[in-house]
């Protein structure tokens, strides 16, 4: 029971990952107007944000992690998440606050890394763990 617990923690955690970059790159212009900051910093952020969570999941999955190949299936696991966190802030958020300067280009862009990259970085992740955590 607890591998799929971890299972389903790690899977909701990519997919957190995804979605807040996403938000955040679909928006930027946003959020950058809000807290005036320059465009170029939000790509810095951006991957400030990715650095801060690798460490983060390194340190925890080196702890807590019961180290199984199952782990391997938060490739596919993440997408039902992003879909949850999309579904829950938008609850929060109505539709029609954050449409002032959507880049359109970048969820373009988010659909071929969500294809085509993430699930190979979430596998990839994941299997260096388990990897690290055995001593290989």
């Amino acid at each position: 029971m607890s591998v799929f617990l971890q299972l389903n923690l790690i899977s909701a955690a990519f997919g957190f990952l995804f979605f807040i970059t996403g938000l955040a790159l679909a928006h930027r212009y946003i959020w950058l107007d809000l807290f005036g900051l320059p465009d170029a910093f939000s790509y810095s952020l951006l991957m400030l944000l990715w650095l801060v969570f690798q460490i983060l999941f390194f340190k925890v999955a080196k702890k807590r992690i019961i180290v199984s190949f199952w782990h391997l299936f938060s490739m596919v696991l993440w997408f039902p998440y992003v879909l949850v966190w999309s579904f829950l802030i938008s609850l929060v958020i109505p539709d029609g606050v954050l449409q002032g300067q959507d880049d359109f280009g970048a969820g373009f862009l988010l659909l071929f890394v969500s294809v085509f990259v993430y699930p190979i970085y979430t596998g990839l992740t994941v299997l260096f763990t388990i990897l690290q955590v055995r001593g290989m």
